[in-house]
């Protein structure tokens, strides 16, 4: 089965997410940033639509454990989609309340086959699975934008400072 999963990433990444459905659910590519390495880490998951939003459930065939993706979200929520050709930057997290049963609802209608846990708050005994997380489409905030701004101003001056005495000392001039 692993070699399988494997072929399938494989597959998810040469075709950046074009062919990847599998059963009634389709699949996407994503790729979160490792919480220990700090490296990219891909995994193929199962999703549906909500509006704009793709909706993943942390779930290893209905086993109650942590995944590493879902532990990698959760260290850092901002993440790439690969779907359908196109590379999404995408921010994570959980659904909650009615929300979470909305969305649930929906994937077990989309695939019947997939099994419920119910979370730690609804009485599971051994801490039950993740609530579906949403994958939306990340917004770059004014401050975000205006930090990146600034940090590329700073090197621009610095590369100016150091072309100036570049020629200077090219010059036979010293700057003090």
């Amino acid at each position: 089965m692993r070699l399988f999963w494997r072929l399938h990433r494989a597959v998810m990444r040469l075709t950046a997410g074009r062919f990847g459905r599998v059963g009634p659910m389709d699949a996407l590519l994503l790729t979160t940033k490792g919480r220990k390495s700090g490296g990219p880490r891909d995994v193929v998951l199962f999703y549906i639509r909500d509006s704009d939003a793709y909706i993943v459930v942390a779930s290893y065939a209905g086993e109650d454990r942590d995944l590493a993706w879902w532990k990698n979200l959760k260290a850092h929520p901002e993440a790439d989609v690969t779907v359908a050709g196109k590379r999404i930057r995408v921010r994570a997290r959980e659904s909650e309340g009615t929300e979470r049963e909305r969305l649930w609802t929906r994937i077990v209608q989309k695939d019947p086959g997939v099994r419920r846990i119910p979370a730690a708050d609804e009485g599971a005994s051994c801490g039950g699975g993740p609530p579906p997380d949403r994958l939306e489409h990340a917004q770059t905030s004014g401050r975000m934008l205006a930090e990146r701004l600034l940090a590329s101003y700073v090197v621009l001056c610095e590369w100016c400072v150091f072309l100036v005495r570049s020629a200077c000392f090219c010059s036979g001039r010293r700057s003090q």
